[in-house]
Parts: C-alpha cells; structure tokens; sequence
C-alpha cells in the first residue's frame, strides 16, 4: 500500500496455512500489479489488478483465483504476462 515504485523483479509473496480461493483487492494501492496465484508447484491463475481510487474499501474490484491456492505473488503490472495456468513455479528461499 501507498508505495509509488516497484522495480522489475520485485514483489511479494503471500503464503498461506493451508488451502484457500480468497481473492484480493487494490485499495489504498497506487500501481498497478500483476498476481500469480500458485498451488502445489503449478499456476493456479494470473490476473492484472488496477488501482482503485476509493476511499471506500468495499468499492474496489476483487481479483479471484481460477482454483484454490497456497501461495500469490504479485509484481509489476505484466510480470506474469507470458504465464499460463498449469506452468510450473518453483517458490524458495535463496
């Protein structure tokens, strides 16, 4: 939230308890961001998410998965655009 730049290359990855097909939304964002939905090493599904100039939370679109994921790493806008559901993604520590 609120940051103005995020370098090619940069993002961050969300990783959950367990299972789950929440979606997520942009307020309070201020770039545009691609996100990679992730579940036992495969991509769930990518979606490009816009900001949204609410102030109201419950105003902005919610992105959802095309299936239940683990993990969801957003980027860039059109980080993720040669992705395709099923492609293999390896997610670690370095």
């Amino acid at each position: 939230m609120y940051r103005t730049d995020l370098p090619p290359g940069r993002g961050m990855i969300f990783e959950f308890a367990g299972e789950t097909t929440s979606g997520f939304y942009m307020f309070r964002t201020l770039l545009p961001l691609s996100i990679m939905f992730v579940r036992d090493g495969r991509v769930v599904g990518v979606r490009e998410m816009t900001p949204c100039p609410s102030d109201d939370p419950s105003s902005c679109p919610v992105y959802y998965p095309d299936g239940v994921y683990t993990h969801a790493v957003e980027a860039p806008a059109r980080t993720f655009a040669e992705v395709a559901t099923g492609d293999p993604v390896a997610i670690g520590s370095d």
